[in-house]
């Protein structure tokens, strides 16, 4: 079966930032793009454990991965499920999919918006700054949520988030 929407806007959320920029460049008929806490770097430290996992990862086996800083409303962070555990070659491939969600950020010319929280222990606020500057859209805004950390579409100003994201779809479809 064929989809027949007329519009249709791509959002995501961390790894899915990532995944949402890499179908926003390859994907024409897209009217917005909405980017939240993507993963578009890792730090220095990931890099090199990502370029060696096959050395570490089959050692080290699955890692437990949560951060009480992701979340930081404490009734969120007890619900919350996921980000529970890692392995070497998943590290790896976040860094490939992060690496390659940055190399098309030019190529997007689709109105986008970036909600980022600048104390989010996963992704500095420098790499929201950096990939606003390299999209190839004109129409694009950096929207700075307060009280969150990573998941921020549960936590604290989640709220903020969720108008943004409402606002830039209806204004820009």
């Amino acid at each position: 079966m064929q989809a027949t929407h007329k519009i249709v806007s791509v959002a995501g959320l961390s790894m899915g930032g990532a995944i949402a920029a890499i179908l926003a460049a390859e994907t024409p008929g897209i009217c917005a793009l909405v980017l939240i806490a993507p993963y578009l770097d890792v730090t220095a430290f990931q890099r090199f454990a990502s370029a060696s996992y096959w050395l570490w990862g089959p050692v080290a086996g699955v890692r437990r991965s949560w951060s009480p800083r992701s979340i930081l409303n404490p009734e969120e962070r007890a619900k919350n499920l996921g980000y529970g555990v890692y392995t070497g070659r998943l590290l790896y491939e976040l860094w490939r999919l992060a690496s390659q969600g940055r190399r098309v950020l030019g190529r997007i010319t689709v109105p986008t918006l970036v909600l980022q929280s600048k104390a989010d222990p996963r992704i500095a606020p420098t790499v929201a700054e950096r990939a606003l500057a390299a999209l190839g859209t004109r129409e694009k805004k950096l929207e700075w949520i307060e009280g969150g950390g990573h998941i921020i579409t549960v936590d604290y100003g989640r709220d903020k988030v969720f108008d943004e994201v409402t606002r830039w779809i209806k204004n820009e479809c």
